[in-house]
């Protein structure tokens, strides 16, 4: 359904409405090509929270979204159909509306004709090579009325301001969960149906999402472009650099409603309160042993395919856990991080460090 607006001042050009006449003035200009008057860089903030109605009369009753035209709310209308009706017959994605999949169809035929000269990235609409250029230019011309944070894009501002009011007008038709974003449901869809269409090349490994794919495959580079700024340790996923982060800050914001234990990332909890339930719901297909999480089980498979994709990136060695690639590095480095407290003696090896204790028995420190 969609909501109309009060009579208010109206442009007899585009038939937009305004709470006041010197806005619809202001409006004028963009028709006759006029520069609107230059404001402060602070004046141009824009508290959407109470602009939006009067800038932007029309309302989906669906999703909360607002527009300025009663066209551009139907076309919108349209993206709740559950089933849309334009497909893709080169990848199989559905569309609402067909304007929005010609778009779509050049992103197959290269005719993305608008192209970032900062990054090569290409676009199939000018516009969105417009809003892109803010990124490297900086710009977040719009402001959250809430907090304050600024964005990019309009679209992005509208999706945050949901984190404000904890409205998620898109929902799974299978389980009920809501979500914030409309492509947060497409994603969602797929834990129900199991696709998984990208693929490793590397290992064949396949993923519901493109990120996971981009994640997995530094396992096998060995890429680590997220660093610590404080002891300059760097990681394969930006997750994992803001887990370690807590270590120096001491933050362990997730606790334990069981026996109290806190720590500093959700997944080390989750796994955690495995063990209070003590569940082992992940299973070897190949021995029918069973793990309290997904990681041991992975570590485990690769003892029957005999899997070593931890490379070092020095010689020719390869592993297939992680920490024995660290102990092998410090064959290069010749760092030997295990000290014994009572002789002073250094060891490249925890277990070695461990043995040589047991000549210390009085003052073993473990």
């Amino acid at each position: 359904m969609i909501s109309s607006p009060a009579d208010k001042e109206v442009c007899n050009v585009c038939e937009q409405s305004f709470s006041e006449k010197a806005l619809l003035t202001e409006h004028m200009k963009m028709h006759s090509n006029e520069k609107p008057v230059q404001h402060d860089k602070k004046e141009k903030r824009v508290n959407v929270a109470n602009n939006c109605t009067d800038r932007k009369p029309w309302k989906c009753d669906t999703c909360g979204k607002r527009y300025s035209q009663k066209n551009t709310l139907k076309h919108h209308i349209k993206s709740h159909v559950t089933e849309p009706a334009f497909k893709c017959e080169e990848c199989g994605k559905a569309f609402s509306l067909m304007g929005t999949l010609k778009g779509h169809i050049k992103t197959h035929t290269k005719e993305a004709a608008c192209c970032c000269e900062l990054c090569g990235k290409t676009f199939s609409k000018k516009n969105n090579l417009n809003t892109h250029m803010k990124i490297h230019y900086g710009e977040t011309p719009y402001h959250c009325g809430v907090c304050g944070k600024s964005f990019s894009a309009k679209s992005n501002l509208n999706t945050h301001v949901r984190i404000h009011t904890g409205e998620t007008p898109y929902r799974c038709e299978i389980c009920g969960k809501g979500f914030k974003r409309s492509f947060s449901v497409k994603l969602h869809m797929r834990t129900h149906t199991k696709e998984t269409p990208y693929q490793c090349d590397v290992c064949g490994k396949s993923f519901s999402r493109n990120n996971h794919l981009k994640s997995h495959a530094r396992t096998h580079s060995g890429e680590t472009p997220y660093e610590c700024g404080v002891c300059g340790k760097a990681f394969s996923q930006h997750g994992n650099l803001k887990s370690h982060l807590r270590i120096h800050t001491g933050e362990t914001p997730f606790h334990c409603g069981i026996c109290g234990k806190s720590f500093s990332g959700a997944s080390s909890l989750k796994v955690h309160l495995i063990i209070h339930s003590g569940e082992t719901p992940f299973k070897c297909d190949n021995c029918e042993k069973m793990f309290y999480s997904k990681s041991k089980l992975n570590r485990h498979i690769r003892t029957h395919t005999g899997e070593t994709p931890f490379h070092c990136s020095m010689c020719t060695k390869s592993f297939s856990q992680s920490n024995h690639l660290k102990t092998h590095m410090i064959v290069h480095t010749g760092k030997s991080p295990f000290t014994c407290d009572v002789c002073g003696k250094v060891y490249s090896r925890r277990d070695r460090l461990l043995n040589h204790l047991a000549m210390h028995p009085e003052n073993n420190p473990i």
